[in-house]
């Protein structure tokens, strides 16, 4: 392939992943039809099964208790209708206690996370697709993941 036509298929990738985040927004229901949460998993082998099966990507939220930007992440940002409405209808998210000493760590070692809160953003194979590290307000939060799906 030469460099114009890689260049207009990574253009014609970007605007169908940006399509399709903005569509997902556009269609968000009238508040009181929404849920009004995330809905998280917790363990990430039933949860990337479960992505393959239903054609979505996989989030997962890499935190730990004493963090501080971690719980900011969720009252501010996870709380958020709107990033509500787009994570749980494109992505399935998941929670993993990077300190647990069990499926959170193990999910934290293999991804080589050690900066909290960080979010990691998984092809239903487990292949990483990009990590957004830091706390992130709402509209930043949706931009790092839009950015993240173009690449």
């Amino acid at each position: 392939m030469d460099k114009r036509n890689g260049r207009w298929l990574a253009t014609g990738a970007v605007f169908l992943v940006t399509a399709i985040l903005l569509a997902t927004v556009a269609a968000t229901p009238p508040l009181s039809a929404q849920t009004t949460s995330v809905s998280w998993q917790r363990e990430l082998s039933s949860s990337l099964r479960l992505a393959s099966s239903s054609r979505k990507w996989v989030l997962v939220d890499v935190y730990t208790d004493w963090c501080g930007w971690c719980k900011r992440m969720d009252r501010d940002t996870f709380a958020n209708p709107q990033i509500v409405q787009v994570l749980n209808k494109s992505f399935v998210c998941v929670k993993a206690d990077a300190e647990d000493g069990a499926s959170g760590q193990a999910v934290a070692n293999r991804y080589n996370v050690n900066s909290f809160p960080c979010i990691l953003v998984l092809e239903p194979s487990g292949k990483l697709r990009g990590k957004i590290k830091g706390f992130r307000p709402p509209e930043a939060f949706y931009a790092a993941l839009a950015e993240t799906l173009k690449q």
